[in-house]
């Protein structure tokens, strides 16, 4: 065949026989429009000619990921202002290096990147400064935080800011410089 038709449905649902996506003449498709940790299953079928299809083979099933729960793979932060109502109980504790001195921790001995961590990435669309604030969601989030890399190596030497202390209080990271095109790791 030298085309194919795929009907790409959430796992729940019963197929339609109608094609979601047609043309297709690769054997790797990018699918746009999916939700994140989500479970999809598809069809595929071969286009014989115009009017000329296979059967339908399938389903197959697969499971989107979950942006943000690496620093390789982090929710995008495509304009400004930007507000996440997430949890880092959500994610997962991938990383567990040190955030660095310059990261503005109080103490600063306390290694606040030991827990679940949550990776965004932001690109500049603008040079000026921002504003961040994390604000913990209950008086018992008294080891959350907030620092900003450079890029996804993240070290001693790579912090550009941070908040974190053991309160319940906002971290606030004010008039944080940015750069037009230049990319930023929360």
């Amino acid at each position: 065949a030298l085309t194919y038709q795929l009907e790409v449905i959430e796992s729940q649902f019963q197929p339609t026989g109608t094609p979601t996506h047609t043309g297709i003449t690769v054997k790797t498709a990018t699918i746009d429009g999916l939700l994140e940790s989500t479970t999809y299953k598809f069809y595929v079928r071969t286009e014989c000619t115009t009017d000329n299809f296979s059967d339908w083979a399938g389903p197959f099933n697969f499971i989107t990921k979950i942006c943000g729960v690496t620093c390789a793979d982090p929710v995008v932060i495509n304009s400004l202002p930007y507000i996440d109502t997430n949890n880092t109980a959500n994610f997962a504790d991938n990383y567990d290096g040190n955030q660095g001195n310059a990261c503005n921790t109080t103490p600063a001995t306390i290694n606040y990147l030991t827990g679940n961590d949550a990776f965004y990435n932001y690109t500049a669309d603008f040079t000026g400064f921002i504003d961040i604030t994390l604000i913990p969601t209950n008086s018992t989030d008294t080891r959350s935080s907030i620092f900003v890399y450079s890029a996804c190596n993240i070290s001693s030497n790579s912090c550009l800011a941070g908040a974190a202390d053991t309160t319940s209080e906002p971290r606030n990271i004010n008039a944080f410089p940015v750069t037009e095109g230049e990319s930023y790791t929360f």
